[in-house]
């Protein structure tokens, strides 16, 4: 299964070419609602969906 760590060197490589979070003065001056969650939620739930990202297109390529 080379596509689960593909995809998520993929998302790590375009995370780290751009200012994310709480680092990108856009988004820090954005009024967010109270239900926003916080900056360490992001990087576990981006980490999911990038490894799922890698299932299901192990499972097309199959």
């Amino acid at each position: 299964m080379v596509t689960v760590p593909m995809v998520l060197l993929l998302g790590f490589l375009s995370a780290r070419s751009v200012a994310v979070g709480s680092a990108n003065p856009w988004y820090a001056a954005l009024a967010k609602p109270e239900l926003t969650p916080p900056d360490w939620v992001f990087p576990i739930a981006w980490s999911i969906l990038y490894v799922l990202l890698g299932v299901a297109l192990a499972m097309i390529i199959h």
